[in-house]
């Protein structure tokens, strides 16, 4: 299931052995909650896609799609499967603000004590995932693949390089905000853009 789908993902997934089902309206949020694991049970459903609770993982992302995921394996069998994306503790104070850290990771929380695989993105993930069991259940590590990128000599101009999501309100956040003190120049340079100051 995906919320939505652009040109050509559905042909680019069915190639890889994948069948995308999107859900019949676009969510008002980017996080999906459990009554929209209802709506894409139907639209599998339409398209005569079957669970075998034996062999069926509900597979959600953080606490975008977790709930839906867990939502889904109590509704039709099968087991949730959620993957730790974000620590929240470790960087939403710095994004947003300490309050909005706090519920994010109280949601996370949640929804890592409900799933039956937790899943983790990396070592430092699945540590925080770790932490956030207590040590009581185990966390799969999951490490993602990189493509062979060859080694080039570094610049010798200061460069900065940030990842994650950069929401518009995170990089004009302000001068108390270490993007907000940058301005985005959005000229590329090869493989990146370039932050003037």
């Amino acid at each position: 299931m995906v919320a939505s789908q652009a040109p050509g993902d559905r042909e680019r997934a069915a190639k890889a052995g994948v069948t995308l089902v999107p859900l019949p309206f676009a969510p008002k949020d980017a996080v999906l909650e459990g009554g929209h694991a209802e709506v894409a049970i139907d639209a599998l459903r339409k398209r005569n896609i079957s669970f075998d609770p034996a062999r069926t993982v509900w597979l959600g992302h953080d606490r975008i799609t977790g709930k839906a995921a867990i939502a889904s394996a109590k509704k039709e069998g099968g087991r949730s499967a959620v993957i730790h994306h974000m620590s929240y503790a470790a960087y939403e104070s710095y994004a947003e603000n300490s309050g909005i850290a706090n519920r994010k990771e109280r949601e996370q929380r949640e929804i890592f004590q409900q799933c039956d695989l937790a899943l983790a993105v990396g070592p430092l993930l699945r540590d925080a995932l770790h932490d956030i069991f207590g040590g009581a259940r185990p966390v799969a590590m999951l490490v993602p693949g990189l493509a062979e990128i060859p080694v080039r000599e570094g610049p010798r101009t200061f460069t900065v390089f940030l990842s994650g999501r950069l929401s518009p309100s995170f990089s004009t956040g302000g001068a108390d905000r270490p993007a907000g003190r940058m301005k985005w120049t959005p000229r590329p340079t090869g493989l990146h853009y370039k932050w003037a100051r």
